[in-house]
Formats: structure tokens, C-alpha cells, sequence
């Protein structure tokens, strides 16, 4: 079952990376992480002080 979810989710990047400008998907390929920390952030979801250096490159 995740082999399916991991699969779509790679076909998803590649059809969005023919539908969308290349300056765009750059963009949101670049900023992606930083979203993904503060969504989490957002729902609650806590990280401790020993595991902020490795969010700190992000």
C-alpha cells in the first residue's frame, strides 16, 4: 500500500512539473520544506531543542 501512495505521489510531481512554468515549480520545489515545517508548526506538532539544528538549514 505505501509503494501505491509513493508512487502517485511521484507521478503527481512529475505531471505538475510539465503543467507548471519552470520558474514556478523551481520556486515552490525550493520553498516546499519551509512550508511543510510551518504547516507543522500550525498543527501542533513540537520539536524538541536537540532536533532545531537540523531545521535551522531549512
Amino acid at each position: 500500500m505505501l509503494g501505491v501512495i509513493s508512487a502517485s505521489a511521484l507521478v503527481s510531481y512529475i505531471v505538475a512539473s510539465r503543467l507548471l512554468p519552470f520558474s514556478l515549480f523551481g520556486l515552490l520545489s525550493y520553498v516546499e520544506p519551509v512550508l511543510l515545517v510551518g504547516v507543522a508548526l500550525l498543527l501542533g506538532e513540537s520539536i524538541g531543542r536537540d532536533e532545531w539544528l537540523t531545521y535551522l538549514p531549512i
